[in-house]
């Protein structure tokens, strides 16, 4: 998404969140912010490629909301039925 929307001179800026925090690199659970960048008061998208149990999304969202960005929506591009529009709604 950060690539497409850099080449039609529409940046959309774009973070990941990982699962833990890692021992190595900048350690940071949300990687993708420069240096000065945060997350408060910013509206944040969240979107992942496959729902499952919903867990992964979820996690997501409170560390997003944890760091001060507000998370109205989380969007995913295939659901498998497990159990994580339930667990979201």
């Amino acid at each position: 998404m950060a690539a497409v929307s850099s080449v039609m001179n529409k940046p959309i800026n774009t973070i990941f969140v990982r699962k833990a925090q890692k021992a190595h690199g900048t350690s940071d659970v949300i990687e993708g912010l420069g240096p000065k960048e945060d997350l408060k008061g910013r509206v944040v998208l969240i979107v992942d490629d496959v729902a499952t149990s919903g867990k992964s999304i979820l996690k997501a969202i409170e560390e997003v909301r944890h760091v001060g960005g507000i998370v109205r929506d989380a969007a995913c591009l295939v659901d498998r039925d497990e159990g994580a529009t339930a667990l979201l709604d």
